[in-house]
């Protein structure tokens, strides 16, 4: 009888003993909670454990129990092997000379030998494992894959996600489609390797994951399970008081001013549920953000408008930011690379975060596109990114714009929904230039806590 992933993923952990732990390049709360919560667990049981991180740890996480090894480069992780056919030609001597640029080999054999008595061969890796987390394909991984290729095709590969998309790239795929988060999978296979590795760290981390995965138990993924694990890990120790604070109460001033940018801009089409913003690259460097901090801003963002099932944003994006030449006015006929999103080229983006699974559907059918959960991360055929947003709404929303005479010629209409935003972007402004900290706490998020209390309060009844 054939093996379940859950049971091949087991018994792959128990056989290995230096394992490679490689979370997806967007490093969202999910995936380094996964990530960190594994690698606690393991280096609990004994393993050794490295953490191989795509670029630095966003600061929101840094609140996060780091594993012992957490890098952003790693060192070439196998030998080389110089063999010597000593039954044909017996060596007598071995020395070794260290020069500037060259080392050298001295052999000494009673007899002539040639280049057919020696080899050169690679020996065994140092790592006998890699684990990714949240990654749908190995162009997920960003540049740990673009770096070391050899490691994701030489080594074992367990894949651990839950994106239906999923390529099932690994020789073992982990992929839970029915789980709330990745998280939830990790705990379950911590679970399963020994209940007892779910120290008050690792449930930190997983806690954390989850609240992150789920957008604070709002996503319609969230059920039973997902609360009794969330209970469970409480139990466990896990710090909640601290991943609310960090994760949805503290934000970065240039964080805050972004919202207020993108506020400012939100034109919205009512019958339609929609509103979408456009973003030049002065944006960017008023702010000094990085395109990067978009899709976690755009979903906090989304959790304040429940009047809008949509919401788009339209960027220009460059080799992992926003870049060009300040007025947003970039030409993508003369960008490199092709169609894909994973090429790295220069293009004009598309971010929604949208809970209408139809339009998510429709984004992936109309673009080159990625999804997570809400959020869909597209490539716009357009070639100034002020172009995007109509093209978009033209073939995510062609007929139902044709039904409704008005919507073709939406006017902006800011949003006004919540409190007077014309001035936020000034007010913001005052408020940084009255305290000197790098993060501010934002009133919006002071009843996170209480909803998260409401959920675990009946699970312990």
């Amino acid at each position: 009888m054939a093996l379940t992933p859950l049971e091949q993923t087991i018994g792959a952990i128990n056989q290995s003993s230096r394992i490679l732990i490689a979370p997806t390049a967007e490093l969202h709360g999910d995936a380094v909670g996964s990530a960190f919560a594994f690698a606690k667990a393991l280096e609990a049981s004994g393993k050794e454990v490295c953490v191989l991180l795509p670029e630095d740890l966003p600061p929101r996480f840094s609140f996060l129990p780091a594993p012992k090894q957490v890098t952003r480069e790693i060192p070439f992780d196998r030998d080389f092997i110089i063999s010597i056919n000593t039954k044909e030609v017996p060596v007598s001597e071995l020395r070794y000379e260290q020069h500037e640029d060259a080392l050298k080999l001295y052999l000494t054999a009673p007899a002539h030998f040639s280049l057919d008595h020696i080899g050169l061969q690679p020996g065994p890796h140092k790592h006998d494992l890699v684990v990714t987390f949240g990654a749908s394909d190995m162009d997920s991984l960003g540049a740990l894959f673009e770096k070391h290729p050899y490691m994701f095709y030489d080594i074992p590969l367990l894949n651990i996600d839950r994106n239906p998309g999923n390529e099932r790239f690994g020789n073992i795929n982990l992929v839970d489609v029915l789980a709330s988060s990745v998280s939830e999978i990790t705990h379950m296979v911590i679970e399963a390797l020994n209940v007892e590795l779910v120290s008050e760290e690792v449930a930190t981390c997983l806690l954390a994951g989850i609240l992150e995965g789920t957008k604070s138990f709002q996503e319609v993924s969230v059920t039973p399970r997902t609360m009794e694990i969330a209970s469970k890990l409480l139990a466990r120790g896990a710090k909640q008081t601290d991943v609310v604070r960090y994760l949805y109460k503290s934000r970065s001033i240039g964080q805050l001013r972004l919202w207020g940018r993108i506020l400012g801009k939100l034109e919205s089409i009512e019958d339609l549920h929609l509103a979408h913003a456009t973003l030049q690259d002065e944006d960017f460097a008023d702010l000094a953000i990085n395109a990067k901090e978009l899709p976690g801003v755009l979903e906090d963002l989304h959790l304040h408008f429940e009047n809008f099932s949509t919401i788009a944003l339209f960027y220009w994006y460059q080799n992992g930011s926003n870049g060009g030449n300040g007025n947003g006015n970039h030409s993508a006929s003369s960008a490199p690379g092709g169609n894909g999103l994973a090429n790295g080229g220069p293009h004009v983006r598309g971010l929604v975060s949208s809970r209408e699974e139809h339009v998510l559907e429709r984004i992936m059918q109309q673009f080159p596109a990625k999804r997570r959960g809400r959020l869909a991360i597209f490539k716009v055929p357009v070639e100034l990114v002020p172009e995007a947003a109509k093209l978009f709404l033209e073939k995510t929303f062609g007929s139902a714009l044709k039904n409704d005479a008005s919507a073709n010629e939406a006017k902006p209409d800011i949003i006004t929904s919540h409190r007077e935003l014309s001035g936020i972007d000034a007010s913001m402004a005052d408020a940084v230039d009255a305290t000197d900290e790098e993060v501010v706490q934002s009133e919006d998020y002071e009843n996170v806590e209480d909803d998260l209390s409401v959920p675990y309060a009946s699970l312990h009844r």
